[in-house]
């Protein structure tokens, strides 16, 4: 095996109608600025404005869950963790002149619960690079990854771009 084999690019896994619905219910006014010299975007924590997006939660936690089995199967992963969570489900917006260069997810005490990164692009256009393959972003397309050192990735931005981003963490 390949290490991109375990990215795990799934098209369709979300209908178009739905991550319309989710970007179209987004309020300016929750939108919080995060900016480093790695990155530049602004995000929605939903967990936080649960009352608002409950709905949307437990319609993608089906969906992750759904491919979360196609991941473990496609891989025959027999040593999953057997208890495991959800990390806050996140909604990163980036404008033309954002960005998120090359990082990995896991790299101090707080993020080393994760073993899975997990997202949704919501819209067309730009992309993620992860290793040295692009992945072109299509609305409704999930991708999951290990977010170890060794999966380098980062934001491919060329216009306005929407996705909902979460992981899954030993318990």
């Amino acid at each position: 095996m390949q290490l991109f084999d375990y990215v795990k690019v799934y098209r369709n896994a979300v209908p178009s109608k739905n991550c319309d619905k989710l970007v179209n219910s987004l309020e300016e006014s929750l939108f919080e600025s995060h900016r480093s010299y790695t990155y530049s975007f602004k995000q929605i924590n939903l967990n936080q404005h649960f009352k608002i997006f409950e709905k949307d939660i437990f319609y993608f936690l089906d969906i992750f869950n759904i491919h979360i089995e196609k991941y473990k199967n496609s891989l025959n992963i027999r040593h999953f963790p057997n208890e495991h969570g959800y990390e806050e489900f996140r909604v990163k917006r980036y404008k033309e002149n954002d960005f998120f260069n090359k990082h990995v997810d896991v790299g101090n005490n707080q993020t080393c619960k994760r073993f899975l990164s997990i997202f949704v692009y919501l819209n067309d256009g730009g992309g993620t690079k992860i290793l040295d393959n692009i992945i072109e972003s299509e609305k409704g397309t999930l991708v999951i990854f290990p977010p170890f050192w060794l999966f380098p990735h980062q934001g491919i931005v060329n216009k306005e771009k929407y996705f909902l981003s979460t992981y899954l963490h030993y318990v």
